[in-house]
């Protein structure tokens, strides 16, 4: 299925490919992913900081494979 999702948004273009493989990579929620700033990304070590998640929580969401998301992403 993920293939055949990705594929799709491939076929769709921008930026839609990078955000549900992060997604998919991360288990992160619609909003926490929309609220993303690049303040809150640690490309270094591969974690997203999150804030005022829906439970309430600070949290961070390490990215095994990131590179696939940040790549050509500014």
């Amino acid at each position: 299925e993920e293939i055949r999702l990705l594929a799709a948004c491939r076929e769709y273009g921008g930026f839609i490919e990078a955000v549900v493989k992060l997604a998919i990579e991360t288990a992160m929620r619609r909003g926490e992913i929309a609220n993303i700033r690049w303040s809150n990304v640690d490309l270094k070590n591969r974690i997203v900081h999150l804030y005022f998640t829906k439970n309430g929580d600070n949290r961070e969401r390490i990215c095994k494979e990131n590179q696939r998301f940040y790549r050509g992403n500014p």
